[in-house]
């Protein structure tokens, strides 16, 4: 179990997605998990994050059918606290954290 679940969901959005896992990376504290459920995307965001996904364990990816956003936030936040974490951060993929967020 991590102490910080990251619920994240994405849309058609490969460069800011690179960004937040660049930004995860970079963390002073890794003790966090992210769930990154994807609505659909047509281009390549699914595969960017399966790329990292390979250099980064607790990346979770769940690609979804595209649908309205708060489906894929539904099931991103759900997959996070199946885990039980001691904190829930819900985050959009055009964001990124600072370093020692």
């Amino acid at each position: 179990m991590s102490k910080v679940a990251i619920a994240v969901t994405t849309y058609n959005n490969p460069i800011h997605i690179k960004k937040l896992l660049t930004s995860c990376q970079r963390q002073t504290m890794q003790d966090f998990e992210l769930f990154i459920a994807d609505d659909g995307s047509s281009d390549n965001t699914v595969k960017i994050m399966q790329k990292y996904a390979k250099i980064m364990p607790r990346l979770n990816i769940y690609p979804l059918e595209h649908a309205e956003r708060g489906v894929a936030r539904l099931v991103a936040i759900t997959k996070a606290l199946k885990k039980n974490p001691k904190y829930l951060m819900i985050i959009d993929s055009d964001m990124y954290l600072k370093k020692i967020y």
